[in-house]
């Protein structure tokens, strides 16, 4: 447009000239005409076809013909157009490269020389002019490419620099703005994914040896949903991570190497299905390897190529975001530290303010998935006599487990207490050849991958185990296995205490000589079963018993004698009863059996079976004297057939004890 405008200003230089009316009026239907042409591609045609690469072509092809129509009106001073012309092809070269160059040159060759023979056959000296043209025209396309050229790379060049200093800028910014690598890794991805570009980018950390996926973007929809679930719990597992990690530098793959090996499937995981060529540059920060930064292109390598500069870009900010990561990490321990200390001192504040089991262990629980995330935790105690850790407190991904116990001979926990040692397994998998004993499963169904355990005690008597379990790999260290140790032992007084209070408050609920409940703790007890029969129906039968004759023992042998006959009743009974059952002394020489989940059928086989045990022993005087075996006569009334509350319960069974002693003792009745 510059030649064109320098054309139009010629021409209206030759106003100033004397001409005829008639070339004054040509002039200016010319310069009309330029103008015109200017108006319709700045102003029409340019706003709506900018993008299209045939743009300047027609501008270039438009100015030469314009330029042209000016030989007929110049007349003598036409000897400016073919300067003209250089300058059009020169300005073609610097803005449309060589291939604009070369082609406004043909055609204002080709103009120049239509014009020169329009009125007369070519001379000798025209064709000599014509190819001195030729040559100018030439050499003039070939030095404006060359130099548009080396101006289109050093603007290019300098717009990536620029670009990757944005990108750089922009990343540090993002990546700094928070230390929850969580929220902001994803960021920086996505924009390496946009001012790369690439068409997928991804951050993976190191933790406990595992490679845990951190950011994930992509230029094509619906690859980062599936991606992301994949977490690689070896670092050896993929040859590329274990070549950037061994070598600590970048380490380039292409999918023709791999497509031949078993690590395809791999590949396709980790870079997505449509990756050709892909670069992964480790995160070093203190000569150590924190993570690694990967980018896959999904374009060829001719078309997009993953080069030096490219791979020393990503290098440049794999090292800050490196930093940000050590940062990241600094704070993450330092808060962990503080939150752990947090939590040891509100466990000695449970300590002095916690007596009760229950509360106790559920305190505990609320501290420890604090500082402990896992997704089973239990707290069992040592029955020694019976060889068993009874699980006081057992949560499996959340639901609550009741009345599990463990052979102390057996699994992982019953190892702790009898080694009086920490065990922790980082990986069942990995290490399940090397355990010194086979664990036992507990909870749920399904075997855990990572387990932590802890003997706790007070002074040199052990007591318990407090352990947790994850179903993931190492998802405990040896400062978990420090914290929880610390916690077990400002737990133990805390337990020991709690042990205590509950044992005085069982003794409380006994009876001082047989050890049966005492009337209250009996009565409240059927009162539960009656309230868990309802909410969970089941049958619920009381057995009510009374020593025919007992005060014939009292009178005729002494009170020592009538004691040791009620603690033998109460003896026979627990050998006949299951461990869940309940016993207790309702009044003198009355006793009361509750036998949840036992319908009158069962009920009248358990009171057979104690009517014959109690058949069975002997009694002898401090004199050698044999003493007969007491006999009983027993009632039973079963819950929901002759009752629907505890009290009513009481009396169906009571009554049907009355009838038992009216037909002449040692009797079994069932209430009808």
């Amino acid at each position: 447009m510059s030649a064109l405008g320098a054309t139009a200003g010629l021409l209206l230089l030759t106003l100033l000239l004397p001409r005829s009316a008639q070339q004054k009026q040509q002039l200016l239907l010319y310069l009309l005409g330029v103008s015109a042409y200017i108006f319709l591609f700045y102003w029409v045609i340019y706003p709506r076809f900018w993008r299209q690469r045939w743009i300047p072509f027609v501008n270039i092809l438009a100015s030469i013909v314009l330029i042209s129509g000016a030989y007929f009106l110049l007349g003598k001073h036409s000897f400016a157009i073919n300067g003209l012309f250089v300058v059009v092809i020169f300005l073609s070269g610097i803005f449309s490269y060589p291939l604009g160059a070369y082609f406004a040159a043909v055609i204002a060759l080709l103009c120049s020389i239509a014009v020169d023979n329009f009125y007369s056959e070519p001379t000798e000296q025209q064709l000599l002019n014509q190819g001195i043209l030729i040559i100018q025209f030439l050499i003039t396309a070939h030095i404006s490419g060359a130099l548009g050229n080396l101006l289109a790379s050093q603007v290019y060049k300098r717009q990536q620099e620029n670009q990757d200093l944005t990108l750089l800028l922009n990343a540090s910014l993002t990546a700094t703005q928070s230390l929850n690598l969580n929220q902001t890794m994803p960021q920086v991805m996505q924009k390496i994914v946009s001012f790369l570009p690439v068409t997928y980018a991804r951050i993976d950390l190191i933790e406990d040896g595992r490679l845990v996926p951190y950011g994930i973007a992509s230029q094509r929809y619906g690859i980062e949903p599936w991606i992301k679930l994949h977490c690689y719990p070896n670092l050896t597992q993929l040859p590329w991570i274990k070549a950037a990690f061994q070598s600590q530098h970048s380490v380039q793959v292409h999918r023709d190497q791999i497509d031949l090996t078993p690590f395809w499937l791999d590949f396709n995981q980790f870079f997505s299905a449509c990756t050709k060529t892909a670069c992964v540059v480790p995160l070093v920060t203190s000569a150590q390897v924190v993570g690694f930064l990967s980018i896959g292109e999904s374009r060829g390598q001719e078309r997009e190529p993953i080069g030096k500069v490219k791979v020393e870009f990503l290098e440049t900010l794999a090292n800050q975001i490196a930093v940000v990561v050590e940062n990241a990490h600094l704070h993450w321990q330092e808060q962990k530290k503080a939150k752990r200390l947090e939590v040891l001192n509100h466990i000695a504040n449970v300590i002095g303010s916690t007596i009760e089991m229950d509360a106790l262990l559920q305190q505990l629980y609320n501290l420890l998935i604090q500082v402990i995330p896992a997704d089973t935790y239990y707290f069992g105690i040592v029955d020694w006599q019976k060889q068993v850790i009874e699980l006081k407190m057992l949560l499996d991904a959340g639901e609550r487990y009741e009345g599990l116990s463990i052979p102390l001979n057996q699994g992982l926990a019953g190892y702790v207490v009898r080694q009086r040692t920490a065990l922790l397994i980082r990986d069942f998998q990995r290490e399940m050849d090397t355990l010194p004993v086979k664990p036992v499963i507990i909870g749920k169904k399904d075997m855990s991958a990572s387990w932590l355990g802890v003997p706790f005690g007070k002074g040199d008597d052990l007591e318990g185990i407090l352990a947790v379990a994850s179903y993931l790999p190492n998802a405990f260290d040896h400062e978990d296995l420090q914290l929880l140790s610390n916690v077990a032992q400002q737990a133990a007084l805390a337990f020991d205490n709690a042990r205590h209070h509950a044992e005085v408050e069982e003794r409380a609920r006994r009876d001082s000589l047989t050890n049966a409940y005492n009337h209250g703790a009996f009565h409240e007890a059927l009162r539960q079963a009656v309230q868990s029969s309802q909410l969970h129906p089941h049958p619920i039968s009381l057995i009510m018993l009374d020593i025919d004759h007992f005060k014939e023992y009292n009178d005729r042998y002494g009170h020592t004698i009538g004691d040791e006959v009620l603690c033998l009743i109460v003896r026979v009974i627990q050998q006949q009863v299951k461990s869940g059952d309940v016993i207790g002394r309702w009044g003198g020489e009355e006793f009361g059996v509750i036998l949840e989940g036992a319908s009158l059928a069962n009920a009248f086989e358990v009171a057979q079976c104690i009517r014959n045990a109690l058949a069975q022993t002997t009694l002898t005087a401090s004199q050698g004297m044999s003493i007969p075996a007491p006999t009983i006569s027993q009632g039973i009334a079963c819950l929901p057939n002759h009752a629907t509350s505890a009290e009513e319960l009481v009396e169906k069974a009571d009554r049907a004890l009355y009838i038992a002693k009216e037909a002449g003792r040692d009797q079994i009745r069932v209430y009808s």
